[in-house]
């Protein structure tokens, strides 16, 4: 019963407002693999304890939702405003949020040069992956 009710409310948002839903299910996807590029890294770290996996999942999903809405929903608007939403400008874009976060979250100390490689590369493959997102639900009927 419910999930009908759900099925419903989730159908109307999509009919009334597909560009809303693609971009939240975009944001998700982007966001999910933000979050599996930086916790399972992290867990192995650690000695492969799988605990830590589901204690840190949330805290760096919430980062990185938190990043897309204050650096990637502007970036997003500004590529659809100049028709730019391409998968070059995704993966460039991507790497720059990934290397303004490591600048934002090191100041005063400047990060080394892995560390501007690896949170680049991290955010190129989020923007990527939303970019393949929002290319898959473009060419759906929905």
């Amino acid at each position: 019963m419910t999930l009908v009710v759900v099925d419903k409310i989730v159908g109307a948002i999509i009919k009334k407002r597909p560009k809303l839903f693609r971009i939240l299910a975009c944001s998700l996807i982007a966001a999910l693999i933000s979050t599996l590029s930086f916790s399972i890294p992290f867990t192995i770290s650690l000695g492969y304890q799988w605990t830590y996996f589901v204690v840190f999942l949330p805290p760096f999903f919430f980062i990185s939702a938190m990043v897309m809405i204050v650096l990637g929903f502007p970036l997003l608007c500004l590529g659809l405003k100049f028709h730019l939403v391409k998968w070059w400008s995704a993966l460039i874009a991507g790497f720059i949020v990934g290397d303004l976060l490591i600048v934002m979250f090191s100041w005063p100390r400047m990060p080394f040069l892995v560390g501007f490689f690896s949170m680049g590369t991290i955010g190129a493959v989020s923007a990527f992956g939303f970019w393949l997102t929002w290319t898959f639900l473009d060419r759906r009927d929905l």
